[in-house]
């Protein structure tokens, strides 16, 4: 298994029953938290270290451009430099998350859908999230380049959802028009000044508990980093990339929730 780390539990139990000789996972410990290393301290399993100075075959140039990582980001040096599983850092956004398998979640009638429009370059994000006492129940449905409107109107029609309250980026109002015509039950994020930052204070006073099948959300919230200065001061503001569903969350729980004692009709 090239990239171990890539993939879910359920997806190496299914190839581990069918397999009768050895299984041999390759991976980078970018992950904080991950099965992968409940399953290297198993008694039948061998862990193996290595890192770039173990391959002769490495170019000069990438050696350097490794090593710059010493001084340049202290989190990746100690990934892809020492060869050691990552930590939570203190630029870490959310730590504590739970991840627990879909089948698990509590019952729920009421569903609220975050979306976050992409295309070529980015990838459109869409997850559910219910709300049970000061527990956030989250679930990815889609992370996907290319989706059209009309593809994510199918999508969540197929999926029974076109009727869920879903909460869209707002800077695309073009967009979340399309969807209201094909009968999907979008409207506008609430969003504004001072708003990405009330989102995750926000964000911060709930439990937060997502499906082990999110693996996407999952990559998102350990790589959601607060943005660092040239002098290493950590600044309170979020580094914007790689955070689709992130933001797509967010849309959807300070739209809803952001006075938490209002439920207001839509």
């Amino acid at each position: 298994l090239n990239e171990g780390n890539e993939l879910l539990l359920e997806e190496y139990r299914q190839l581990a029953m069918r397999t009768r000789g050895n299984i041999i996972i390759d991976f980078n410990p970018s992950d904080p938290i991950h099965w992968i290393y409940d399953l290297a301290e198993r008694d039948d399993a061998d862990l193996f270290l290595s890192t770039y100075k173990d391959n002769k075959f490495l170019p000069k140039e990438l050696v350097k451009e490794i090593e710059r990582l010493k001084e340049r980001d202290p989190d990746y040096w100690r990934v892809y430099g020492l060869g050691q599983k990552a930590v939570f850092s203190e630029r870490q956004i959310f730590k504590d998350w739970k991840y627990i398998p879909y089948n698990d979640f509590p019952e729920f009638d009421d569903w609220t859908l975050g979306i976050d429009f992409g295309y070529s370059m980015d990838s459109c994000g869409i997850l559910k999230i219910s709300k049970q006492n000061d527990k956030l129940y989250v679930h990815e449905l889609l992370y996907k380049k290319g989706m059209t409107n009309r593809d994510i109107a199918q999508f969540l029609k197929n999926k029974k959802l076109n009727n869920t309250l879903a909460f869209c980026d707002s800077a695309e109002p073009k967009s979340i028009e399309e969807l209201r015509q094909m009968d999907v039950w979008a409207k506008p994020a609430i969003k504004g000044q001072g708003s990405i930052n009330a989102g995750i204070s926000l964000l911060k006073e709930f439990e937060i508990i997502c499906s082990l099948e999110s693996k996407n959300l999952q990559k998102e919230q350990q790589g959601y980093l607060w943005e660092v200065l040239k002098d290493g001061t950590i600044i309170n503001k979020p580094v914007d990339k790689n955070n689709h569903l992130m933001d797509a969350l967010r849309y959807a729980v300070y739209s809803k929730y952001k006075n938490r004692n209002d439920f207001f009709v839509l």
